[in-house]
C-alpha cells in the first residue's frame, strides 16, 4: 500500500521559496505612497531650502538603510537553509538556484555612481 502522507517541505525548501528581486523585497520603494514625503519636501523648498535638502537626505538614509536590512535579512535566510546539516543535493541545488535568482536582482541595480 501506497503511503499518503504528504511529504515535509525540508528547511531549505521552505526557506527558499520561489526568488523574489529585490524590487519585490522591499515593495513600498515602487508604490504611490512613497511621493507623499517628496511632496512635503518639495513644499518645504520654497520657505526653507536647506531644511528641505536635509529631509531629502534623511529620507534617502532611511530608504538606503532599509533596502540593506532587508537585503541582509534574506541573505541570512539563504544562508542558513542550506547550512543546515541535512541539506541533500536536491536542496543544495535548489539553494543555488535561489543565490543565482538573488545575484541577478542585485545586478539588475542600476549601476550608478
Amino acid at each position: 500500500m501506497a503511503d499518503t502522507t504528504p511529504a515535509r517541505p525540508s528547511l531549505v525548501s521552505a526557506a527558499l521559496t520561489a526568488p523574489e528581486s529585490v524590487a519585490e523585497s522591499h515593495p513600498a520603494r515602487y508604490t504611490g505612497s512613497a511621493a507623499a514625503p517628496w511632496n512635503e519636501i518639495q513644499a518645504m523648498f520654497v520657505d526653507d531650502p536647506h531644511s528641505s535638502i536635509e529631509r531629502a537626505a534623511d529620507l534617502v538614509d532611511e530608504r538606503v538603510d532599509e533596502l540593506i536590512q532587508s537585503l541582509r535579512a534574506r541573505q541570512h535566510s539563504m544562508e542558513s537553509a542550506w547550512q543546515a546539516s541535512h541539506a541533500g543535493t536536491e536542496e543544495l541545488r535548489i539553494a543555488l538556484q535561489h543565490y543565482r535568482a538573488f545575484w541577478k536582482s542585485l545586478d539588475d541595480l542600476p549601476a550608478q555612481t
